[in-house]
């Protein structure tokens, strides 16, 4: 029998670390990126060609490499940073492990040109497939030049798993925003397709985040401090009346490094408990300073989870700093020892000559006297006494019918509602009745409906604007001032993939300008008020949404606008708004159920209302 089990060929083994390394252009983005920071650059320039699928490019000052160096680096499992099995556990550095450049090479086109300072000329390197093509000396400026091109070229398979332009460039601006935050003493450049994206000089932590998020962000961060002697935070959270709808600016950071920690997560949300709605996300940038030996950074491939040796302390110094900051700033609700109301409490001493309440009684009053009226004791008033006679009542309620006709309903509850309505008497037109301005009880052939106000007309909404969608679109009312946006990259980018549906909802923008939208109409069928907050909205809701991938873009579109602008609870309605939501809501195909899958409404019907009275 013939060996079975052999090596894998180094360019096979090389692709399969690539599945875990390297899943999209933001890895690739991420790992070349901090290589530069290790190497001790202080300007990188990332420059990206059809959201890094043709091009990828990351220049930086750094140390360089000699010829040797620049070819081992290719090697699997070649670093710089690891000599003992020991230094695994004092890990300071960016990348450690040595898989991510083999990776890269081995399923793209790879360009290297690199010198040491020292040096007077440099090496080239041409690279596919992890085969070396080509390797000369070559006059370059000090530092590297990583150009990677044609990511995927040989593994078709993942190369179609890819996303869409805009989606593939969201995530690359993701990454270099979390590089930029961790390190804003460095310069940064980055280029889209040659169009400057962003350019970043030397500065504060919150001047970079000022310059990457916008200026009002200025005014909207809070500085969060905490020296527990084993673990330093320091950060900033933004204020609550500025929490997102979606996680995207939430970072930690353990020594410069961005990590994900849904424990340390919940600290914070702990900290921000009554301040903001449970479906909006504060939003944070903390860093946390701790001792390498005190945690463990290789436990994933992508260096973005690690293990705390003392988890629960590292959450309980996280959640007090955060309480501190809200509080110190006057963000978190405070005590008042005034309340209107209170009552005045004279002091005690023991001098003070304590008198016994005095309770005034009525000496004449006898409880037991008799009043007039025994408990058999009918009302004298006449009107009441009809209601003794319930026979009569449900005759006159059902129109003078001896009978009550509920035998024709059949096992489904919801058509009978459908129904009843829509046999309704026009002579006699339901009886509707908004109650606490959340919800509406209107009266039906067989008894009582009542309905959620959010949610019938979320749904009556929905089925309007899908409807519109799948036909001509939404007609655009110009606007008399055009409004200036000034988006961040992710939500220019969120807003970018929804190009097409924007238009077909009636949104006129311009996009000529960088990380500018020029809003000059909006649908002319709905009311929007604010059209910067419904678009920032929109573009929050379409990055987080994490339904089935098979939902069209055109539900999703429609879902979201319509929650957006449904009646929310708390809002008064008049007798004809009332009229045409009950009206709009009985019109649609699924009455029912929102589009989210929420109950609409509920009955009660005539025969559970005699059985409450009877029981």
């Amino acid at each position: 029998m013939s060996d079975i089990i052999h090596l894998l060929p180094d360019a096979i083994a090389n692709q399969i670390a690539a599945g875990e390394v390297i899943q999209r252009p933001a890895s690739v983005v991420k790992e070349l990126m901090e290589n530069a920071i290790d190497a001790g650059a202080n300007e990188i320039t990332l420059a990206i060609k059809n959201a890094g699928k043709t091009l990828i490019q990351v220049i930086d000052n750094g140390s360089g490499m000699n010829e040797n160096d620049a070819r081992m680096c290719w090697e699997r499992h070649a670093t710089s940073k690891l000599k003992k099995a020991d230094d695994l556990f004092n890990i300071q550095t960016k990348g450690f492990r040595g898989e991510a450049l083999a990776s890269i090479a081995a399923i793209a086109h790879v360009e290297l040109s690199t010198r040491p300072v020292e040096n007077d000329l440099g090496t080239e390197l041409l690279i596919e497939g992890s085969d070396v093509k080509s390797q000369k000396p070559v006059s370059t400026a000090a530092g590297s030049r990583f150009s990677v091109k044609n990511l995927f070229y040989n593994v078709p398979a993942r190369r179609n798993f890819l996303k869409s332009d805009p989606v593939e460039t969201r995530h690359i601006i993701e990454e270099f925003q979390r590089i930029a935050i961790a390190h804003p003493k460095i310069k940064f450049s980055f280029y889209n397709d040659e169009k400057e994206v962003y350019i970043l000089r030397s500065e504060n932590l919150k001047q970079r985040l000022v310059t990457l998020f916008g200026k009002k962000y200025s005014e909207r961060l809070l500085m969060v401090e905490a020296d527990a002697g084993f673990v330093n935070i320091k950060g900033f959270i933004v204020k609550p009346e500025f929490a997102r709808r979606s996680r995207g600016e939430q970072y930690f950071f353990v020594n410069n490094r961005f990590i994900k920690n849904p424990y340390l997560g919940h600290a914070v949300t702990t900290a921000f408990i009554n301040l903001i709605p449970k479906d909006v996300f504060a939003s944070y940038f903390i860093f946390i300073e701790i001792d390498p030996h005190a945690i463990d950074v290789n436990i994933h491939p992508t260096k973005t989870e690690i293990k705390f040796e003392d988890e629960r302390q590292v959450y309980a110094v996280m959640l007090s700093a955060v309480k501190q900051a809200l509080g110190r700033f006057n963000a978190a609700p405070s005590i008042d020892f005034n309340p209107p109301g209170n009552f005045d409490i004279d002091i005690v001493t023991s001098k003070t000559k304590i008198k016994p309440p005095e309770i005034q009684v009525n000496k004449n009053y006898n409880p037991f006297e008799n009043q007039g009226f025994t408990q058999k004791q009918k009302p004298q008033n006449k009107e009441w006494e009809s209601f003794y006679n319930l026979d009569e009542v449900m005759k006159e309620m059902k129109g003078g019918e001896d009978e009550f006709d509920d035998g024709a309903e059949d096992a489904n509850p919801q058509k009978i509602i459908q129904t009843d309505w829509q046999e309704k008497e026009n002579s006699d037109p339901p009886l509707a009745y908004q109650l606490r301005q959340a919800y509406i009880i209107t009266s039906l052939k067989s008894g009582l409906v009542i309905i959620d106000q959010y949610q019938a007309h979320f749904r009556i909404l929905y089925e309007q604007i899908l409807s519109q969608l799948q036909t001509s679109g939404i007609n655009s009312q110009k606007t008399l001032f055009p409004q200036s946006f000034f988006p961040n990259e992710v939500t220019y980018n969120a807003l970018l993939e929804m190009k097409e549906w924007l238009h077909a909802l009636g949104f006129i923008l311009d996009w000529e300008k960088k990380n500018k939208l020029l809003i000059s109409g909006t649908p002319a069928d709905y009311t929007i008020k604010d059209p910067i907050k419904t678009l920032q909205y929109l573009a929050d809701e379409w990055i987080k949404d994490t339904l089935d991938p098979d939902d069209s873009p055109k539900n999703k579109i429609a879902r979201k606008l319509s929650s957006k602008l449904a009646i929310k609870k708390g809002k008064k309605l008049n007798r004809e708004e009332i009229e045409s939501l009950i009206e709009g809501l009985f019109s649609c195909e699924n009455p029912y159920f929102s589009p989210l899958g929420n109950p609409v409404m509920f009955k009660i019907t005539l025969d559970e209302i005699i059985h409450k009275f009877e029981s």
